[in-house]
């Protein structure tokens, strides 16, 4: 288990889960990759560490959907998508939007009853949101995954952003 974070797989374990999304046919919707800065600007913005497993999957996929769950990111021009104005006609946009939910906006809007060290980086699509703990960080810069919602505060789910990603890939999250 000492390997498991090792730099070298780590990018090609998060990949295997993402194209196993992509063959199951879950609701699969990848943002672009994203450079260093901006994945250090959010970080700056959170005011807190984000797990390595989860910046290794920014810096790649920048966010997106995968396994039903949206995991938020940083939104760049390349995950803009159009949004039409309803006249039927082709190319007619108003506005542009974003698929990709910002992580640093996600958690500028989370109410401030949780403490800041749980950032928000996904729901289920209704009543529970799943945070890492990054008052838990350990040495590999890795951090438990909890829920929160009703019945559940701060419910361990996952070792970390690697353990979540397998448990939805194979439906086995529990909480």
């Amino acid at each position: 288990m000492d390997n498991f974070y090792d730099a070298r797989t780590l990018p090609q374990q998060i990949a295997n889960l993402v194209d196993r999304s992509m063959e199951v046919k879950k609701r699969t919707l990848l943002g672009a990759p994203i450079a260093e800065e901006k994945l250090k600007e959010a970080v700056m913005k959170l005011g807190v560490p984000l797990p390595k497993s989860f910046e290794t999957f920014l810096l790649r996929y920048g966010g997106g959907m995968i396994f039903g769950y949206e995991i938020h990111g940083i939104p760049s021009e390349a995950t803009r998508i159009s949004k039409f104005d309803g006249s039927g006609a082709t190319g007619n946009t108003t506005e542009t939007d974003n698929f990709v939910t910002s992580i640093v906006r996600a958690n500028q809007y989370l109410n401030r009853r949780l403490p800041q060290h749980f950032v928000e980086f996904t729901s289920n699509l209704g009543d529970y949101t799943f945070h890492f703990d990054t008052s838990r960080m350990n040495e590999a810069k890795e951090c438990p995954v909890v829920v929160w919602g009703p019945g559940c505060e701060s419910i361990p789910v996952a070792q970390d952003f690697l353990d979540f990603l397998r448990k939805i890939s194979e439906d086995t999250l529990v909480f």
